[in-house]
């Protein structure tokens, strides 16, 4: 899910999240689960602002 940057702060984000919400409750859902970068600090604080929390962390390496 992303918004053009030119649509930011339009509550758009909140929006496309309240329908992946909805549609996984319709679908008797547990959960709802999202990826996110780690240096998208941005979206990270969206998201914990609709009350969503890490859960795991994927650590990876260049070889």
């Amino acid at each position: 899910m992303a918004v053009s940057p030119h649509f930011l702060r339009q509550g758009i984000g909140t929006k496309l999240y309240e329908a992946s919400v909805a549609w996984a409750r319709e679908r008797s859902a547990a959960s709802l689960e999202l990826n996110v970068w780690e240096f998208n600090e941005r979206a990270i604080a969206f998201y914990k602002s609709l009350g969503m929390f890490t859960l795991n962390r994927t650590m990876t390496t260049e070889i």
